[in-house]
């Protein structure tokens, strides 16, 4: 009885140990759940049975070069971030994932050229970070989202020349944040995009000069900033603006001439600040807008006729607006009617 006892034991132990098995080799699609880290070779390697990550997965600080071994992937259920990985050329071992749950986070990878790992995705539920990828030169991996539940942020990417990768979005559920790309060239990745419901802002692009990009959106439901573009002579891009509920702040422009591209605002909904935009002379492209509170500031524009600020603050009181003005080290040569 008792050599009964044993032997029925010692199956049911191996049983059990056969049901816990991190290998699979039955083809069902086996989910790890809640978060998992990547650091290591190993790490990588006990990924490599799983075809989806119920939570987060994170790979951050490793030396791996690629992410081969993880081609069973189809789903995150959460963010998926990969950051600080210094010898990482490619990601093609993720491009199998179709959706990611929450943000998309890529972050300083010194030596990733470019994302097609990423081009059978089609949505993302929370926000996109392409951030500080000294290497990248395009995106067009991203070619496949047509939405995002989040915004999008793609800032200090020295090579990465153009967005053509977000040529399918048509709108974004919070901020649109373009900032310090030095080598971004234009911004046609974004064409098809005609709502932002966050804040637009387009900064520190050095070498960017136009917004053409923008010729579809219609309305930005926070402030639009457009600030330290040293090359943008023109706004044009933004004609079809008609609302912003946040404020309009232009800043740090050095080349830039005129507002001609606000001709079609009617309606913002807190500041306006025009400051240290060398070149400007014009600002008749505001000749439309109508606003009731926030405050008014315009200074430090050396070629902008100081007259030409005044009458703007007289329009806005004849329409009834109640706020502050601040208006001083414009160009006070000129003379006023």
């Amino acid at each position: 009885m008792k050599k009964v006892l044993l032997i029925i034991l010692l199956f049911s132990l191996l049983s059990s140990i056969s049901g816990c098995s991190s290998n699979p080799d039955n083809g069902e699609k086996e989910v790890w759940y809640g978060n998992f880290e990547i650091n290591t070779d190993n790490d990588l390697n006990n990924l490599s049975y799983y075809s989806s990550v119920s939570d987060n997965l994170i790979i951050v600080r490793t030396n791996l070069p690629n992410l081969d071994a993880l081609e069973l992937l189809t789903e995150i259920g959460g963010d998926l971030i990969i950051k600080w990985n210094e010898n990482l050329t490619n990601i093609d071992g993720l491009r199998n994932i179709t959706s990611i749950g929450k943000n998309l986070n890529i972050t300083g990878n010194d030596a990733l050229t470019e994302l097609e790992g990423l081009r059978n995705i089609i949505s993302i539920g929370g926000e996109m970070n392409i951030y500080d990828n000294d290497a990248l030169t395009n995106i067009d991996g991203l070619r496949n989202i047509i939405s995002t539940g989040g915004g999008i942020l793609i800032s200090g990417n020295d090579k990465l020349k153009t967005l053509d990768g977000l040529m399918n979005i048509t709108s974004v559920k919070e901020c649109v944040y373009i900032g310090w790309n030095k080598g971004l060239i234009n911004l046609d990745g974004l064409s098809n995009i005609t709502s932002v419901k966050g804040s637009l802002s387009i900064s520190g692009n050095v070498i960017l000069n136009n917004l053409n990009g923008l010729i579809n959106i219609t309305s930005v439901s926070g402030s639009l900033n457009i600030c330290d573009n040293s090359t943008l002579k023109d706004i044009d891009g933004l004609e079809n603006i008609t609302l912003i509920d946040g404020g309009i702040y232009i800043n740090d422009n050095i080349n830039l001439t005129n507002f001609d591209g606000l001709f079609n605002v009617t309606s913002i909904g807190k500041n306006l600040c025009i400051r240290n935009n060398n070149a400007l002379t014009d600002i008749g492209g505001l000749c439309n807008l109508y606003f009731r509170t926030g405050n008014i500031e315009i200074k430090n524009n050396d070629n902008l006729s100081s007259c030409m600020a005044i009458d703007f603050k007289i329009q806005q009181i004849s329409q009834g607006w109640e706020g502050t003005a601040t208006i001083n080290n414009n160009n006070d040569q000129s003379i006023c009617d």
